[in-house]
């Protein structure tokens, strides 16, 4: 709010939300930041909360609110208070992209409106990421413990994890055994506890990993399926015709699975695959130095790493594929198929070797 020098403004009244809006918001917090130092006033507040104990509505009144000074001094008759607030839905119900409603607050003087304000807040939503994330840790605020605090995330958008966050031995960090590759999250919480407390920590899974000439990003959205500990998510590996015609991953940051050491064991594990370089459905796996571009040859530019064991069923085959990393910048999986004939990954882990 402002004022002018020696005018006095008589009762006012600062209400946020104002009634039109108070169905659909409630007040996480607020605070007075700024009082110009000429200007005087007795104040009153006059907060109602919910039967939740969130503040509902927040009336603050001042009678009379008056600039004392004559003289217009920076920061000093201008400018009478600044207000802080946090704000966020009473209706939790959760979707993808909601389109925000208007928060809406006035100021009222000498009961004539003197000034309506609005501004759009976009709903509690659930995030989406349609090229992936990869998520690390969850914080919290020091000093602050919320309760009853969960997360829901999903690879299709169609069925969803919910898993609980406990933090342990006093700890600001729930940090993920394994680092989850999602394109959906959200936390089921009071908003008011996620956007003041909380926070998901998470990059794009494309800084850890690209796919070499998928342009569509096919092979994009289903490698999350073999990087999710669940033998029961398989996709669909290239055959001839297809495009891309192989899945070529680039790992470019092997922090995505643990992994710290210079050597580590890459285990592939799927439906019809062979753990041979050549063959109908083979795989290799090697590593490369930095290199110029990002069109590096498989033939040229790739040490290959030996492969160890494999253990095949009717059903399912595992590989085991060790690999030494002196000073590498990339590790390379190449899956081809020769034929036509259907094949799948379901699992991909890689560990370190001790």
């Amino acid at each position: 709010m402002q004022t002018k020098p020696d005018t006095s403004y008589g009762r006012m009244l600062v209400e946020m939300p104002t009634e039109s809006a108070e169905q659909a918001f409630m007040l996480c917090g607020f605070e007075k930041i700024q009082r110009g130092k000429s200007v005087a006033f007795r104040q009153k507040t006059i907060i109602t909360r919910r039967d939740d104990g969130m503040i509902g509505r927040l009336q603050v009144k001042f009678s009379p609110l008056t600039n004392t000074v004559m003289l217009n001094e920076e920061g000093g008759t201008t400018h009478y208070v600044r207000m802080n607030m946090m704000v966020t839905y009473i209706n939790d119900s959760l979707h993808v992209n909601n389109s925000p409603l208007l928060f809406e607050a006035r100021i009222v003087s000498n009961n004539v409106t003197e000034w309506r304000g609005k501004i759009p807040i976009h709903r509690p939503a659930i995030e989406y990421y349609p090229d992936f994330i990869v998520l690390t840790e969850i914080t919290k605020t020091a000093d602050v413990n919320p309760s009853n605090l969960t997360y829901l995330y999903s690879q299709n958008g169609s069925y969803y994890h919910r898993e609980a966050v406990v933090w342990n031995n006093g700890s600001d960090v729930y940090r993920f055994e394994f680092p989850k590759v999602i394109a959906y999250f959200s936390f089921s919480a009071s908003s008011c506890i996620v956007i003041c407390n909380v926070t998901a920590v998470r990059l794009p899974l494309l800084d850890y990993i690209t796919i070499v000439k998928d342009d569509n990003k096919v092979m994009l959205r289903m490698l999350p399926y073999a990087l999710d500990q669940d033998l029961n998510t398989c996709f669909d590996l290239p055959v001839p015709g297809d495009f891309p015609p192989m899945l070529w991953l680039k790992i470019k940051n092997m922090s995505l699975f643990g992994v710290t050491s210079q050597k580590f064991v890459v285990h592939a594990i799927g439906q019809g695959i062979e753990c041979t370089r050549i063959g109908q459905k083979s795989i290799q796996v090697g590593t490369s130095k930095p290199a110029d571009s990002n069109n590096c040859s498989i033939d040229s530019d790739v040490e290959f790493c030996k492969i160890m064991s494999y253990n095949s069923s009717a059903i399912i085959t595992y590989c085991d594929i060790e690999c030494v990393c002196n000073n590498c910048s990339n590790v390379h999986i190449v899956m081809q198929s020769a034929n036509t004939k259907p094949w799948r990954l379901c699992e991909l882990t890689i560990e370190d070797v001790i």
